[in-house]
């Protein structure tokens, strides 16, 4: 997958985090709901709970905070417990750490102004089809499908 530092810049790459919503080629590293594109059901404006139940739980989740000169912009989720924070420096100094948990980030850092649900992962490196679901206030913003390199 690609650096997450650079998937979170804040403008013009942004979108790099969503399109990291991890895919493959092929159903493998697809979460089972998607065998078939389960992501044909999602639209703009969904609630994220709404999409919570029809797809499940996600591999991953990206938090994604506005960047600025003291602030982690990124943190990636693996279950409830945090798997990666961006700027490692500067969420450190906000008190996000590899292994809390997603409430001791949001106690840290609040609210996140998007967040990106990511249904499927490479399964071996090169190519594969990223898939997720991005949310900004709760609702489905963007819905992505697309092909990437690891």
């Amino acid at each position: 997958m690609a650096s997450l530092g650079h998937l979170a810049s804040r403008h013009g790459r942004r979108s790099g985090i969503r399109d990291a919503a991890a895919g493959s080629q092929g159903n493998a590293g697809r979460h089972p709901v998607l065998v078939g594109d389960g992501l044909d059901a999602v639209e703009r404006g969904q609630s994220a709970s709404d999409v919570r139940s029809r797809l499940g739980a996600p591999f991953h989740e990206f938090l994604l905070y506005e960047d600025g000169p003291d602030t982690c912009t990124a943190v990636r989720i693996n279950g409830d417990v945090v798997a990666m924070a961006q700027p490692i420096d500067r969420c450190a100094t906000r008190g996000v750490r590899a292994g809390q948990t997603r409430a001791a980030v949001l106690q840290a850092l609040g609210a996140p102004r998007e967040t990106c649900w990511v249904y499927s992962r490479p399964p071996n490196g090169g190519y594969f089809r990223a898939r997720g679901v991005c949310f900004t206030d709760d609702r489905v913003r963007m819905v992505v499908r697309r092909w990437m390199r690891e």
